[in-house]
């Protein structure tokens, strides 16, 4: 969480996007806090990379497989990307396209030197994305291992040692006594769970989407139009080769080498636990419709181009529905937070400033109060409303409470207590309650009532 990031405390899941934060941080300190800043930022960051990677494409293999691998990623896109940590996600895609742009584009020393530095550092921005990247530039240095002689291939080694120490100092740097150099993001290896996760990652993209944080639930998480298109782009070229042996080698490369990265990438996804997920390999989507346009656009000018043309052209029509039907059901994907919200509406009327806010944590992850603690901290409007935002985990409660003896409190409560039960947790104070709305459930994701305990 930036806020965690920004006091020097553990953050919470592990997280170690580190320059992501402070480029939120950064943003919201010239254009104010907001959920939009942030997805902004982030959808901006996406447009410049598939923008640099389409130019490259054109440069490299023409308009078609630019055009085509242009209009189908800007098409998928707004499918994929649909949970509330949209924000972030896509920043497991800003890399690949960066690192494989620069892979296609004339190779120097300063370009493969950029595409190691990029592929490394991708961990701070989304730690998944090095899934990604990893095998893309392995497997590049395998297949042109021309571009990679001389003092090319030193620079870009020296490039990525320093990357990786620097990475591991940040990492050093930030964390706190009980994290651990060797986890990121919340996650782990373990080798014995690594048939199961690869089921997870191909069953989300390519059968059903069972794993957490996900909104189009029971489908596959990758559009189901965007695979019908990979699939037939590479099975026609695959059947071209039989046909005619006399393809360009450097195109015949290229897919071998995207679709042989998206595999690896799912493999090495297997040994991160315990979250498994498509999630973590959103990058090789993005190698997969490279591929598929690269071999549509070797295949366009056969016989069967007329077919070809209309399939993809029709295809390409029922991603974009798809999107749009899916934009305008779930719009807005990050909505305002009733939560939130009423905090801020209550801080804005009233000045607190001495006061310590209280937030209840349900979830053994804390991810939701977490982010209405950063929501609340990061707000310039209402930060100087009180004096810390805690959040304590409900079966901690009453227990961590009486840390708090002596002081003012505000505590946002999301479930049903009664006066009683509060002016018990709070003995040592005088009890005041401001009620906001009757809780249908036992606890909601809005405020029922804002209690205010004073010293």
């Amino acid at each position: 969480m930036p806020n965690q990031l920004l006091h020097g405390e553990a953050i919470w899941g592990g997280g170690t996007n580190y320059l992501l934060y402070l480029l939120f941080l950064a943003t919201y300190d010239v254009l104010g806090f907001g959920v939009t800043i942030a997805s902004a930022v982030s959808y901006i960051a996406f447009s410049i990379s598939i923008a640099a990677l389409a130019t490259a494409i054109f440069r490299c293999f023409g308009s078609v497989a630019s055009i085509l691998f242009f209009l189908v990623t800007t098409l998928s896109y707004p499918f994929i990307f649909h949970s509330i940590f949209a924000a972030a996600t896509i920043w497991a895609v800003v890399p690949t396209a960066i690192v494989l742009a620069l892979l296609m584009i004339k190779p120097t020393a300063v370009s493969l030197s950029l595409a190691m530095f990029v592929a490394v550092f991708s961990v701070l921005f989304y730690p998944g994305a090095i899934l990604t990247c990893a095998p893309l530039l392995g497997l590049h240095i395998i297949f042109f291992r021309e571009r990679w002689r001389s003092k090319r291939s030193l620079w870009a080694t020296c490039c990525l040692v320093i990357g990786v120490l620097a990475v591991f100092l940040i990492r050093q740097s930030v964390q706190t006594p009980n994290d651990n150099v060797l986890q990121w993001a919340g996650g782990f290896m373990r080798m014995e769970h690594w048939w199961e996760s690869v089921k997870v990652v191909l069953n989300d993209m390519f059968w059903k989407s069972t794993s957490w944080n996900t909104l189009n639930y029971n489908v596959p998480y990758v559009e189901p139009a965007l695979l019908g298109f990979v699939s037939a782009g590479l099975i026609s070229w695959c059947l071209s080769l039989r046909r005619n042996s006399k393809e360009a080698p450097e195109h015949i490369r290229w897919i071998v080498i995207l679709v042989l990265s998206a595999l690896a990438s799912v493999l090495l996804s297997g040994f991160a636990w315990p979250y498994p997920g498509v999630r973590r390999v959103f990058g090789s989507v993005l190698l997969l419709n490279v591929a598929a346009a690269l071999a549509c656009r070797i295949n366009i000018k056969r016989i069967y181009s007329i077919p070809l043309v209309v399939a993809t052209a029709l295809v390409l029509i029922l991603i974009g529905l798809r999107s749009t039907v899916l934009i305008n059901k779930h719009w807005p994907l990050a909505g305002p937070s009733h939560y939130v919200d009423t905090a801020r509406s209550y801080f804005l009327s009233n000045q607190e400033s001495n006061k310590i806010v209280l937030i209840t944590a349900y979830n053994v992850d804390q991810f939701r109060a977490q982010h209405y603690r950063c929501a609340l901290e990061l707000d310039a409007r209402i930060s100087n409303s009180f004096e810390d935002v805690q959040v304590i985990p409900r079966a901690q409660l009453v227990e961590r409470t009486r840390a708090l003896q002596g002081r003012g409190v505000i505590f946002l409560a999301n479930e049903t207590f009664s006066i009683e039960e509060i002016e018990k947790m709070f003995s040592w104070g005088q009890v005041s309650i401001n009620h906001i709305q009757d809780c249908p459930r036992a606890r909601a994701n809005a405020i029922c009532d804002i209690f205010i305990i004073e010293e």
